[in-house]
This record gives C-alpha cells, structure tokens and sequence, in this order.
C-alpha cells in the first residue's frame, strides 16, 4: 500500500515537471520572455518553383535597371 502511494506522489512530480508547474510560492524574477519561432512547413516543389521565378524576375530587373543606367547620356 504505501509502495503503490510513493510511486502515485512520484508520477505526479514527474507529471508537473513535465508540464511546467512550478511549486514554488513566489517567482524570485519573472521570466524572460521568449522569441515566437515560426515553424514552416516543408517546402513543395510548386513552391520552391515559385519562389525561384520570383528571385530571377528579381534579378532580371537589377540587371535591366543597371543597363539603362549605362545607356544614359552623361555628357554636360
């Protein structure tokens, strides 16, 4: 009997540790908050396709943008 009551206090600490709770009367500091980690979920081949079409339009207009900035008149 008092095996079977040890084992039950034992199941509900490792129960509370688990979840967090905390027995402790006051909180010597508060808790720092935590940064919010943004979970992706994995990349599929549409839109990895779609984000490649986009960086090269990207690109495309960097380099149209820097070709016409060559063909301006610089003369005064």
């Amino acid at each position: 009997m008092m095996k079977r009551i040890l084992s039950i206090l034992i199941a509900l600490l490792f129960a509370c540790s688990l979840t967090g709770y905390s027995f402790a009367t006051e909180q010597s500091e508060p808790a720092a908050e935590q940064p919010q980690i943004e979970e992706k979920a994995p990349a599929t081949d549409e839109t990895r396709a779609k984000e490649e079409k986009q960086e090269v339009q990207q690109e495309a207009q960097k380099t149209e943008a820097g070709q016409q900035g060559e063909q301006a008149p610089t003369g005064k």
